[in-house]
């Protein structure tokens, strides 16, 4: 008896292990360590931070997005600026990591800004957000501080706001989104030494391309302080 239930036990673990491993493919694969999408916009006018860098001139934008399950994000952006810019193109490189806080999430992370064929433009710059529900609106609030640096004329600036959007049902089966935005600036990229902006804007999504209409202005004067209506086809895949 004492030897035939070993025999037994390694039969029995035998056909345990068998059916462990039919059973393990039958399963659905794991989901990916990493997740990559693109994202390809048309703008009438790029307002970056609610100040015009192509002069209402129409704007290509694109970028790449590669997020890992536990939290960190690695990103490229690039868009054309103004065509009597001493730079053609700006590309952006940044990365972050998130992490959960109940309902919300908060995430820490830094940018580089560069500007191919400009001299003395790129800076670097740290980031903090903090992404929470409130009723119907999904609220990001945020501050992004640069260093004192070489290329801001040995200055830092500090740009602190809330984005929020919030849906507002469907229009011909095509959900519309209300978004908007307001921010106070401080440092050498306020222009004037300090600046508050705001933005509001209508989003449609028709086969996953999302048209869009914003209003963006700021309290600078002269003609940085234009106000400006934006319009903006995009897609994300």
């Amino acid at each position: 008896m004492p030897l035939i239930e070993p025999i037994v036990a390694a039969g029995m673990a035998a056909i345990v292990g068998a059916k462990s491993a039919q059973d393990a493919a039958l399963e659905p694969s794991a989901e990916p360590a990493f997740e990559l999408s693109f994202n390809l916009a048309l703008v009438s006018e790029y307002g970056g931070r609610r100040v015009s860098y192509s002069e209402d001139e129409i704007a290509l934008q694109g970028g790449i997005d590669l997020v890992e399950k536990s939290g960190w994000s690695f990103g490229l952006w690039a868009s054309t600026l103004a065509k009597d810019a001493d730079a053609d193109l700006e590309l952006d490189f940044y990365g972050a990591r998130s992490f959960a806080l109940g309902a919300a999430e908060i995430s820490f992370g830094a940018s580089l800004y560069t500007f191919p064929g400009a001299e003395d433009w790129d800076f670097g710059e740290a980031q903090a957000s903090l992404a929470i529900p409130l009723g119907p609106i999904d609220a990001t609030f945020f501050v992004n501080y640069a260093w004192e640096q070489e290329n801001l004329g040995d200055q830092d600036n500090v740009y602190a706001g809330m984005n929020w959007t919030s849906p507002l049902g469907r229009l011909w089966g095509a959900p519309l989104s209300l978004g908007g935005s307001i921010g106070y600036e401080e440092g050498p990229f306020a222009i004037q030494g300090e600046k508050l902006d705001f933005s509001l804007s209508l989003t449609a999504e028709i086969e996953e391309i999302a048209f869009a209409v914003s209003y963006v202005d700021n309290n600078l004067q002269g003609s940085e302080g234009h106000a400006a209506w934006i319009f903006s086809i995009s897609r994300t895949f």
